[in-house]
């Protein structure tokens, strides 16, 4: 995945400077191609359900909202790392088989891991809403050999 990231080496955190980066066209209603919207920075980043199209497209995205705006807490990494993972998800049903055998690809469950407060995030394809376990609070309970409560 690492290597794949060298076909993309013109993905920017900065919109395409028309002069530079895209090459116009004179015809009678004016210059075409122009941008027409916000997100040309982005162009040709792959979309697709693939492994590898995936790790880019989160790489990328992540390495430039970094740029654009740090998280400045934990709610906005929260929010970052959600964005980023809503942005891959697979619906079921959307990815062909390779045999008929296969059983169809989806996204199972999300996982977030904050490792400085030991707190693992998750949710279901069923359930989109994100569950907390603080491994702060659990561990020692289970170390006393005390059953863990059901999650919500």
């Amino acid at each position: 995945h690492l290597r794949n990231l060298n076909n993309y080496a013109g993905i920017t955190p900065f919109n395409p400077d028309r002069s530079r980066d895209i090459t116009l066209v004179e015809t009678e209603v004016g210059q075409v191609p122009k941008p027409v919207g916000h997100g040309f920075n982005l162009f040709g980043i792959p979309g697709d359900f693939s492994p590898a199209s995936r790790f880019v497209k989160t790489f990328f995205l992540k390495q430039i909202a970094i740029f654009n705006s740090p998280p400045r807490n934990e709610r906005e990494a929260q929010t970052l790392v959600t964005g980023l993972i809503n942005s891959v998800f697979l619906p079921y049903g959307t990815v062909a088989k390779t045999s008929p055998l296969d059983p169809l690809e989806f996204t199972q469950f999300a996982l977030i891991k904050n490792l400085k407060d030991r707190v693992y995030m998750f949710r279901t394809y069923d359930s989109m809403v994100w569950k907390k376990v603080d491994m702060k609070q659990l561990m020692p309970k289970l170390q006393r050999g005390e059953k863990a409560h059901p999650l919500p």
